[in-house]
């Protein structure tokens, strides 16, 4: 998990301070490419194991877990974020 934060520090570094804004554009579309990529190397490596689909009802309830709870936490953190940032001045 650290490599990971550890590397997105780096990309977030270099991306704000040593790629030129011209490159920007394609700097973006180079990271649709990547991701594509990656998400299909995913579903390559999972499609690839023999007992993936014995598997799936386990895992693919995990995963539904992992994927609505933080889009309901994150939500509802946004929303009170909201409410509190940006009050408005009632008399």
């Amino acid at each position: 998990m650290v490599t990971v934060l550890i590397c997105m520090a780096v990309g977030m570094f270099l991306g704000l301070k040593v790629i030129p804004e011209k490159y920007q554009k394609i700097n973006g579309m180079l990271q649709y490419v990547f991701i594509a990529v990656l998400i299909f190397c995913m579903g390559a490596g999972l499609g690839s194991n023999p007992s993936f689909f014995a598997e799936l009802q386990s895992v693919g309830l995990k995963a539904l877990m992992f994927a609505i709870l933080p889009i309901v936490f994150s939500v509802i953190c946004v929303y009170i974020l909201t409410k509190l940032m940006f009050k408005e001045n009632k008399p």
